[in-house]
């Protein structure tokens, strides 16, 4: 037999095994979520909005992200990128960047979500240093959804995340 053939076998049995474990995050439908812009809301109604950007008191910059009062106003939509597995959906556990989907803000910064030494998060400059897997990440642990108290939601969709 070809030796390329046996490569080829491997390579398949590998990356279907990888893809296997890898359990996707679903909307409240039960389809899978993919990439795209999705908006953080809290789960139960009437605890404020969204998520949006926004300084801190009276100054314009730094920008922390932050949740919307009304519980009419959606926010500003995120996107996930960057998670190890590689697969084509957000899968559950694993680290990834969150990013605010947003053309441009008041202040000269990227709006990819950071824990400041505070622990609020803030918006900050693209992670770098360690290539496209780099900190900082954000994980949601597997388990039950209804402990975390968010959903992700794209246009019409919500994800219990």
């Amino acid at each position: 037999m070809n030796p390329r053939f046996y490569f080829l076998l491997a390579f398949a049995a590998v990356l279907a095994a990888t893809t296997a474990n890898a359990q996707p995050v679903l909307d409240i439908d039960g389809d899978i979520i993919f990439g795209g812009s999705y908006y953080v809301l809290p789960v139960i109604r009437g605890q404020g909005g969204g998520v949006t950007l926004s300084g801190r008191g009276d100054q314009p910059c730094p920008l922390d992200i932050v949740q919307e009062s009304s519980e009419v106003d959606e926010g500003i939509p995120v996107k996930f990128s960057n998670w190890r597995s590689r697969v084509g959906f957000v899968p559950e556990s694993e680290s990834l960047n969150i990013e605010t989907d947003i053309a441009a803000t008041v202040c000269v910064q990227s709006t990819y979500w950071w824990i400041d030494a505070t622990w609020r998060v803030t918006a900050g400059p693209k992670p770098e240093g360690f290539g496209e897997d780099s900190s900082p990440k954000f994980q949601r642990p597997s388990g039950d959804a209804s402990m975390l108290g968010y959903l992700w939601m794209k246009t019409a969709f919500v994800v219990w995340l």
